[in-house]
């Protein structure tokens, strides 16, 4: 066997041991983001929230981890009457060098519901379709930036918004920690475009080309009556 037979079966050898080891990280890996989404899941029913979905599963070896749940659902049953959150189908999608940043993608909607109390009508906020990413912070706390498509808001009326996007920001620090008027726990800003009103205002019509407004909330939200919280 001349030299350079030896020498690539020397480097076939080692690319096998690597595409081997490479293969027991992925699946291991792969393993752990279950258990975690599991995990997180079981822990958050102690704050009264509800995450559920049918079926879990996580592909895209050997370039990515996609994690896809089948009919997920929450319902935060700390506020009353409790808000409720509906996906069909919901992917995230990170690279094995970089699990801080997460593209998620709701490629058959959802739809996210209040009930109504008293003289209010129920709220009901529906998309036909969603993606973005969501980006975690190595000390705590999580950014989203969502884009909407064919989206509606229904209450005693529907508005209708061709298309959104939305940022939302949750600095980091254990749930509660500021006070009423300290920082900020959670940030939103969004801009809609398109957005169709239920009736013309007099001479602007019934549409508006662009809409942007921002919320911050400072201090933790009680639980009980969502109006009194």
């Amino acid at each position: 066997m001349g030299r350079p037979t030896r020498l690539g079966l020397a480097i076939l050898a080692a690319l096998l041991v690597v595409c081997g080891a490479y293969t027991i990280f992925w699946f291991v890996v792969a393993g752990q983001i279950k258990s975690g989404v599991a995990a997180w899941a079981q822990s958050a029913q102690g704050n009264k929230v509800e995450v559920s979905w049918k079926e879990m599963s996580v592909t895209g070896f050997p370039g990515a981890f996609r994690v896809r749940l089948d009919r997920a659902a929450l319902r935060d049953n700390r506020l009353s009457p409790p808000p409720q959150l509906r996906i069909p189908l919901l992917s995230g999608t990170a690279r094995p060098w970089d699990f801080a940043d997460w593209r998620i993608a709701a490629a058959d909607g959802f739809s996210a519901a209040l009930g109504g109390i008293n003289e209010r009508p129920p709220v009901k906020l529906t998309a036909r379709t969603a993606d973005g990413v969501v980006s975690l912070v190595p000390e705590g706390g999580w950014k989203l930036w969502l884009s909407l498509y064919d989206a509606s808001l229904e209450a005693a009326e529907r508005v209708h918004v061709s298309s959104a996007d939305a940022w939302i920001v949750v600095p980091p620090g254990p749930a509660g920690s500021s006070s009423s008027y300290g920082e900020p726990t959670v940030t939103l800003s969004s801009n809609l475009r398109q957005v169709r009103l239920p009736a013309a205002v007099g001479p602007l019509g019934d549409t508006v080309e662009d809409l942007d407004f921002g919320i911050t909330v400072r201090g933790a939200l009680p639980t009980g009556k969502l109006a009194q919280a």
